[in-house]
């Protein structure tokens, strides 16, 4: 009987264990191409805004930051609209101004 129950006792280790590996391992490819998704449209937006206006070394590192603090992917999307249709990049910015993560949690 002994035996038996540390046979159970591994065995429902070594699942859990699996278990584990493999859900660990799936969340992981699930955040990674989430990450690859915001990270493309991140660099599609600078694409844009510097074949509309041209950007300068410095500002186009400025808006980087900016864009690095934005992880809601429908908010990046909309920038991607916003990035085409804007008028100028004041216009642009001043639509990033008002999205801005800090502006939204002091909302709340």
């Amino acid at each position: 009987i002994q035996q038996g129950i540390q046979q159970g006792i591994q065995q429902g280790i070594q699942q859990g264990i699996q278990q584990g590996i493999q859900q660990g391992i799936q969340q992981g490819l699930e955040q990674g191409f989430k990450q690859g998704q915001r990270e493309a449209i991140k660099d599609n937006i600078v694409q844009i805004l510097q074949v509309r206006f041209g950007l300068s070394h410095s500002l186009r590192r400025q808006l980087e930051a900016r864009f690095e603090a934005i992880e809601d992917l429908m908010v990046l999307q909309r920038l991607v609209v916003e990035a085409v249709q804007a008028g100028s990049l004041d216009e642009f910015q001043a639509l990033l101004d008002d999205l801005s993560p800090e502006k939204s949690s002091s909302k709340e």
